[in-house]
């Protein structure tokens, strides 16, 4: 994947945490929001939600219409073909979703987030993770180094 790809890849998913952190807006910053990732035919999708009820962003309040959309939701592909939340073949495993069994990433008021990783492979097998971290809410971005088999930190990958 091209430099500029995977930059612009960086920063379309970047604005999505952005926007989820700081929620629509029009709407107060006292409210949880999320990125809610499905899986779809196509590939995981995902779209932000905001709490409507005060209790965190929930799935079950997502199906009940209290947790509202904030942005549609999108693939990856559909704006850069070829790019999907995927693994590469060959890291082991298939859980392109690491979020502690659950398919959303919530950001809180307070500027905590839930922990976890989700991995982005390019059209030529590159493979990304983006990390969050709970305790501060802030996102890398890490980059798999095939020569040095792991991760490495991308330049100016910090989100906050």
């Amino acid at each position: 994947m091209s430099k500029s790809t995977s930059c612009a890849i960086r920063l379309r998913f970047r604005s999505s945490v952005k926007s989820s952190v700081g929620g629509a807006l029009e709407e107060p910053r006292t409210s949880t929001v999320a990125l809610r990732f499905a899986r779809e035919p196509r590939g995981i999708t995902f779209g932000a939600f905001i709490d409507g009820n005060r209790n965190g962003v929930r799935a079950r309040d997502i199906l009940a219409g209290l947790d509202r959309p904030v942005e549609a939701p999108v693939l990856l592909a559909d704006i850069f073909p070829g790019v999907a939340i995927a693994l590469s073949a060959g890291l082991g495993g298939d859980a392109a979703l690491q979020l502690g069994g659950s398919d959303l990433l919530s950001f809180t008021p307070s500027g905590t987030a839930t922990s976890g990783s989700v991995y982005i492979r390019g059209p030529d097998g590159s493979q990304f993770a983006v990390r969050v971290l709970g305790a501060t809410g802030r996102a890398r971005v890490l980059q798999y180094d095939d020569v040095a088999r792991g991760r490495v930190r991308v330049r100016g990958s910090r989100t906050r």
